[in-house]
């Protein structure tokens, strides 16, 4: 049975905030802190950086609120104004984890390496998996986060959703506004607009 793609409307009133910014980029924010995972250029600023993997282009980006960027480039559990990050070691990237608000969000790109029980475990526990679009459907189908958003060009996003025939779709959306309350019930794809 081929499921349908369901249109549903978000409307959520959170303290935080995911934004797409392209390529594997996202922003993360809350009244206390902006995280931005693996930046391309250094127009965004940010109290936390964390990196994926260690040829990541290092742009100079300036602080919110912090006297300085604190930057994230190596495996190691971290807190920065009440957020909680874990990176860990993933073939040749880290798994970023990023404990915000009451909600658990992984940063996970695509890798030749297969997942661990531990790692699928790991990434089970995130509410939401900010995902390569380019994993395989192996690959998504070992994960059951509340949330998926898929970061890629649009072909492979639209393979993407082709591939894995999620249940609900979320389309064009232009942020991700989150709190534990406001978490469905089921797996959905978030897709993000750049």
């Amino acid at each position: 049975m081929i499921a349908q793609e369901k249109v549903v409307c978000v409307n959520i009133i959170a303290d935080m905030e995911i934004n797409y910014l392209g390529g594997k980029s996202f922003r993360l924010k809350n009244k206390n802190v902006t995280l931005l995972i693996d930046p391309s250029n250094g127009k965004e600023k940010a109290d936390v950086v964390v990196y994926s993997d260690e040829r990541s282009v290092k742009p100079a980006i300036v602080s919110v609120v912090r006297s300085e960027v604190f930057e994230v480039n190596s495996e190691g559990e971290y807190e920065i104004g009440g957020v909680g990050i874990i990176a860990d070691k993933f073939g040749e990237h880290r798994v970023s984890y990023v404990f915000m608000d009451g909600v658990r969000v992984g940063h996970l790109l695509a890798s030749n390496e297969k997942l661990s029980d531990k790692q699928v475990e790991k990434l089970n526990d995130c509410d939401v998996i900010l995902v390569d679009a380019t994993c395989s459907n192996e690959f998504i189908g070992s994960l059951e986060p509340y949330i998926f958003i898929p970061m890629g060009v649009k072909d492979e996003v639209e393979r993407f959703l082709s591939e894995n025939k999620f249940a609900t779709v979320v389309r064009d959306l232009d942020k991700a506004k989150l709190d534990q309350d406001s978490l469905p019930d089921e797996t959905q794809v978030w897709v993000l607009n750049a």
